[in-house]
């Protein structure tokens, strides 16, 4: 995933919200998906009350309950003198609901509450918690860049090319960014690929540098190697 000098955001949504749009798979994107239940979406799903021995024990009880109800040629005494239709209801009543209540919700829902939460620790990370709710034209450029890359890690990605990420930002917020990229790749476990003109910043971060001249890799090492390169102050410094 790549992040750009100028963060394509949708203006009038907020920040979490422009975040929940990049999430992957999100059912939402489709109309039979967003009112599918979770109990049809794969065989396991259709089992998991009945693997709650509980749950499905009470099932069977009450159906066969109702299907002697229905058998017996006396309903109405069957009605109210044995209390069939009482012994059906307290069956369904006294049920474990909880894989039931999984079963029966949309599959929308659930997704939502996970990209929600998930949504919220990368603005955490990103130090954009308190905004969550502002709307993403009232953000500044380092701050939308910022939302961009939180944008990238919600799609799940491990590897993130960021073109300029410090690009027409003020020092204080482009140290700033920096610093929470560091913080993203220890927490999150990720790579970052960084192609970036001010060296006065991202000298401090990096773990490794490459640099190229017409088109060609010239060098490439720690930091200070790389600084020292021959190579390196013939092309950029003229020797």
């Amino acid at each position: 995933m790549r992040t750009f000098q100028i963060p394509a955001l949708f203006w009038k949504l907020t920040v979490l919200e422009n975040l929940l749009v990049a999430e992957k798979n999100n059912p939402g994107e489709s109309l039979f998906r967003s009112i599918r239940i979770n109990g049809f979406r794969s065989r396991r799903d259709l089992a998991a009350p009945w693997i709650d021995t509980r749950a499905g024990r009470r099932v069977i009880h009450a159906l066969f309950s109702l299907k002697n109800l229905v058998q017996h040629r006396r309903v109405m005494r069957k009605l109210f003198r044995e209390r069939a239709l009482v012994s059906f209801l307290n069956s369904l009543l006294t049920l474990s609901l909880s894989p039931w209540k999984r079963f029966f919700t949309l599959e929308w829902r659930e997704a939502e509450t996970h990209a929600t939460e998930k949504a919220s620790r990368i603005l955490g990370l990103l130090g954009l918690s308190s905004m969550w709710n502002q709307p993403a034209y009232l953000l500044s450029g380092g701050q939308m860049k910022l939302v961009e890359i939180g944008r990238a890690l919600m799609s799940g990605a491990k590897l993130l090319l960021l073109d300029e990420p410090v690009s027409g930002v003020n020092p204080t917020l482009a140290h700033e960014i920096f610093s929470r990229i560091l913080k993203l790749r220890d927490e999150l476990g990720l790579t970052f690929f960084i192609v970036e003109h001010r060296l006065d910043v991202a000298l401090k971060y990096v773990d490794d540098m490459f640099v190229m001249a017409l088109g060609r890799l010239i060098a490439s090492g720690l930091p200070d190697e790389v600084m020292n390169n021959k190579k390196v102050i013939e092309a950029y410094l003229g020797g």
